[in-house]
């Protein structure tokens, strides 16, 4: 299917040649075929829809079709493709298979790329000049991130594509069921492709491929759609999270955990109604609602019926054929003289696609004479003699078995080895995997046998990523690593890769200081699932609970950076629960609580936390005495404090880092430890100690944060800059806090800042609120949710958010804002629940405030219960009386704290209370001495209000 790809890495790192200047004159579009190329825009599209491509694969379609007709030699190519770099031939001709998967083949020209031997090649369909360029181009589908990519073109399965499409716009689960090798996959896919842009939230892939037990689906699923798994109740924040999407789930390889996806199906069906779901499985899902489409194999001629070339290629099992064969061998071409043999060979493939794929493969060695010959002897074996007893799956297995046994024995070894990577692999990581110098395998010798398996389809290559990465499809993988364990180098084989995976770990720890974070994700992320199965099989192995766990101490960053935590907690538990067991290895118990506790989210937010894993982690660093480890789980008990609600523990630990001498060299222990200590003093109601410390965090810049705490500087920064923002408004500065909250959300969404869900939801969002910006409030929940959503932190801010849009919904000043706070709302949430509309006061609000764990809020929750008795029926005089008192104790605290807003409503409420009787004056006289002390803010809500307060006339005596 593939031709060899270059041996020399560095050409295939080498940097693309540039885009278009932005002020070249566009040029006109050329089409062929289906295919409309728009090459200052450096788009190409099928039939309207984008095709996904790599950018040299691009290079070099635009410059073969700018020259159709005309052969390009191999030179003038690479020298076009790569100007400044030497490169092999074999190169280019990875990028050359690349593009006639993508494109296909002419029905009546055959291929579209022509090889023209000892020459080089030529675009050989019709070309013609598409003048009206400049319509706007279709966007590239929402789901480009989160779906596999379609890499060769689908043969056969435009009709079922259609049909798909369509029953996804009147039945919310459909399921795609076949036997294995039919490409149920790829037709899932291309549906995907389809009907993602129909969908707000685009499409998401779950593969299911490698859960193995039923309890892990709801895991997988987390995973996929970024939701982190905390300490039970997955599921339900896996519902809540994608509640209101609008989204198609993908979910690939369903046959092994029917009864527990069954039943999760059905409550996203019920619970989630903007959510569609398309499977694929070996058999119906069996869950209500489903749609099952059967997918049958390729279309194959019928016996006895003599066809000529044009007529065959109308059945789309002899179309793929001819496609893979000539994608394998430039010299095939389907003829009336070889026709036969063609048909006959699909027939006794039943037209399934991946068999035909593999024999297909196998026509540049054997000839199709050969490869029929062999087929038909293979199957025979296989059926005692009686050809119609071979079931599909017999016959996919039996074309794997001989494939397999036309390899050569380095073939077959190198083969087995690379069974053992579950996502693909480069061509470095197959040479250390699959290289033996000790068996004579050198690493030329491993590149090589890569090649020749990739030219046999054993391997396929995905020449649109840098550097070119090798897969293996699930069947044949699945068959490459029986063979491998009945070799009985299977434990071998896995200790190898796991070798690899932890130095590509110990090189990513290495290049966290030195690289930008997306030039570090985009080297490492292609590591994320075969690091995992690493560590599920070292787990597994009777001595290998210390390696497991020193893999997962570096793995948790990779799935934390790319949101795959789910299954990280699972195993990160399933290895501190055999350390308990094991006992003596204090050190790698912390690193698991620690990780646990990371996992779950490194911020504050307003979500109750479970505190086990954060207080054990800090209880051992304390007993092993590092400081490394004694910082960060000081920061991890701090998060947990906070969002908690216990913001004297969070102080404690700010002030126990403190005690600690930190060497003022260490920027980030004392970005730490100030930043703990602001937020803390800012939370107990000690505001101007907070904004000091607040400061001088903003000030520490230049440094990185260490790969053990990847999320730190985020936080310091975020937490600090909060804790500026609603300080401003505290003090009496409302416009200087609007303005510095709007500059803080646009400088973190130009970033694309993780911590951006973090200053809308606990300082923009507020300070809006407090402000009595309604419009802007509005717009900012939505943020928030799109942020959540996005990050898969709905879990964190989901209570919140619904507390807050009840509060702007009914309005500020509604007496049904109380139903905005539960039984079980987070006291963060309590806390901020009474500042934004008096009616949300909870009772544990009152006792917070009252036995001062809580400050920067307890002028204003005094204030909300003092008006609460004004306002009660037949309210007693004594009643009445302490309402007063609570009014004016509520003053006093605010102007203790420093906090003018809190002030404001004080004594705003003080005179109208005092409006009528003895101490009119003296209620005027005080509201008008808080009012004089604001410079901005003149057009907000509470000044508004304090200003018609002093004006209304008062009644005669």
């Amino acid at each position: 299917m593939t031709h060899p790809v270059s041996f020399l890495e560095p050409a295939l790192n080498a940097a693309p040649p540039q885009a278009t200047p932005a002020l070249e004159p566009i040029k006109p579009a050329l089409g062929f075929g289906p295919f409309l190329l728009y090459r200052t825009q450096r788009r190409l599209l099928d039939n309207g829809q984008p095709v996904r491509i790599g950018s040299r694969a691009l290079d070099l379609l635009i410059v073969l079709v700018e020259h159709a007709g005309q052969v390009l030699s191999r030179d003038e190519l690479m020298r076009h493709l790569w100007p400044r770099e030497v490169v092999e031939e074999n190169t280019l001709r990875v990028h050359v298979a690349a593009l006639r998967k993508a494109l296909g083949s002419d029905q009546h020209q055959g291929p579209r790329i022509a090889n023209v031997p000892g020459r080089g090649y030529s675009f050989v369909a019709e070309v013609f000049t598409h003048h009206d360029s400049a319509v706007a181009l279709p966007p590239v589908p929402p789901s480009a991130t989160r779906l596999p990519p379609v890499l060769a073109r689908i043969v056969g399965r435009g009709d079922v594509v259609a049909t798909l499409s369509a029953q996804l716009l009147t039945q919310r689960f459909v399921s795609i069921v076949g036997a294995g090798g039919l490409g149920k996959t790829s037709v899932a896919l291309m549906v995907a492709e389809a009907v993602s842009a129909r969908h707000a939230q685009g499409a998401w892939f779950v593969d299911l491929s490698t859960v193995a037990t039923s309890g892990s689906v709801t895991e997988a699923f987390s995973s996929a759609l970024n939701v982190p798994t905390v300490a039970g109740h997955l599921e339900s924040r896996l519902l809540k999270h994608i509640a209101t999407q609008q989204a198609l789930i993908v979910v690939d390889n369903c046959e092994h955990v029917l009864a527990p996806l069954a039943l999760l199906i059905e409550r996203i069906l019920d619970e989630c109604p903007q959510v569609r779901i398309l499977a694929t499985s070996r058999e119906p899902v069996r869950a209500a609602g489903e749609w099952v489409h059967l997918l049958t194999p390729l279309t194959v001629p019928p016996d006895a019926v003599p066809l000529n070339v044009q007529e065959a290629l109308r059945f789309s099992a002899v179309q793929l054929f001819a496609e893979r064969a000539r994608a394998g061998d430039d010299r095939f071409e389907l003829t009336e003289e070889n026709l036969a043999e063609v048909v006959e060979v699909c027939r006794q493939l039943d037209g399934i696609p991946l068999a035909i794929e593999f024999t297909a493969a196998l026509v540049r060695a054997f000839s199709l004479r050969g490869v029929m010959d062999g087929l038909a002897e293979k199957l025979l074996a296989l059926s005692g003699g009686r050809r119609m007893a071979a079931s599909r799956h017999q016959t996919l297995h039996a074309m794997l078995d001989w494939s397999h046994q036309l390899l050569s024995p380095v073939e077959k070894r190198v083969l087995h080895h690379l069974s053992v990577f579950t996502t693909g692999m480069s061509m470095d990581c197959a040479v250390l995997v699959a290289g033996d110098d000790a068996l004579g395998l050198s690493p030329t010798d491993v590149r090589l046998t890569v090649a020749a398996l990739g030219n046999k389809s054993w391997l396929y290559a995905d020449a649109l990523a840098e550097p070119v990465r090798f897969h293996m499809h699930g069947m044949a993988r699945a068959f490459a690593q029986e063979q491998l364990r009945a070799s009985g180098a299977w434990d071998h084989a896995a200790r190898r890769h796991a070798d690899h995976m932890q130095r590509k770990l110990q090189e990513a720890r290495l290049d966290w200081p030195r690289l930008d974070h997306e030039a570090w994700l985009a080297r490492y992320a292609p590591f994320s699932v075969d690091v995992l199965t690493a560590v599920s099989r070292t787990l597994a192995q009777p001595d290998g609970l210390a390696r497991a766990e020193a893999l997962m101490s570096d793995a948790w960053v990779l799935g934390f950076q790319l949101h795959q935590l789910a299954d990280h907690v699972v195993l990160a538990r399933q290895i501190l629960e055999a350390l308990e067991d094991r006992g003596g290895d204090p050190m790698a118990e912390l690193r698991m609580h620690r990780i646990i506790v990371l996992l779950d989210g490194p911020q504050i937010s307003p979500r109750t936390r479970d505190t086990f894993h954060g207080e054990k982690a800090l209880a051992l660093a304390k007993q092993i005495g590092s400081q490394e480890q004694l910082i960060s789980c000081l920061l991890i008990n701090f998060f947990e404090n906070v969002s908690n609600g216990n913001f004297k523990g969070g102080l404690d630990n700010g002030l126990y880092l403190q005690a600690r001498s930190i060497h003022p060299s260490d920027a980030q222990a004392t970005s730490s430890c100030e930043r703990m200590l602001a937020v803390s003093h800012h939370l107990l109601g000690h505001h101007d100690t907070a904004q000091e410390l607040a400061r001088r965090v903003v000030a520490h810049q230049g440094w990185k944060p260490s790969f053990d705490l990847p999320a730190s500087v985020m936080s310091q920064q975020a937490g600090a800059q909060i804790v500026l923002a609603r300080t401003a408004w505290l003090q009496g500065r409302p416009d200087s806090a609007d303005a510095l909250c709007r500059e803080l959300v646009q400088a973190a969404t130009d970033e694309d800042d993780m911590a951006l869900s973090q200053l809308i939801g606990l300082a923009a969002l507020p300070v809006a609120l407090w402000r009595g910006d309604m419009a802007h409030a509005r717009t900012l929940s939505r943020r928030l949710r799109e942020e959540a959503v996005r990050r898969g932190l709905m879990f964190e801010w989901a209570a919140w958010l619904e507390a807050i849009d009840t509060i702007i919904e009914l309005g500020l000043d509604n007496p049904r804002c109380a139903r905005a706070i539960h039984a079980n709302s987070n006291l963060v949430l309590v806390d901020h629940a009474a500042t934004f509309s008096r009616h949300s006061l909870d009772q544990r609000g009152l006792e917070r405030a009252h036995k001062c764990l809580v400050g920067w809020c307890a002028p204003e929750v005094m204030r909300a219960q003092a008006l609460a008795w004004l306002e009660t029926e037949e309210a007693s005089p004594s009643l009445l009386g302490r309402a007063e008192t609570q009014l004016q104790q509520s003053l006093r605290q605010a102007r203790q704290q420093g906090a003018l807003a809190w002030a404001l409503r004080s004594a705003t409420s003080l005179a109208q209370r005092w409006a009528v009787g003895p101490k009119a004056e003296e209620g005027q006289a005080l509201l008008a001495s808080v009012l004089a002390q604001f410079t901005e803010g003149h057009g907000t809500r509470d000044l508004l209000l304090a200003r018609a307060v002093l004006n209304k006339p008062r009644p005669a005596h």
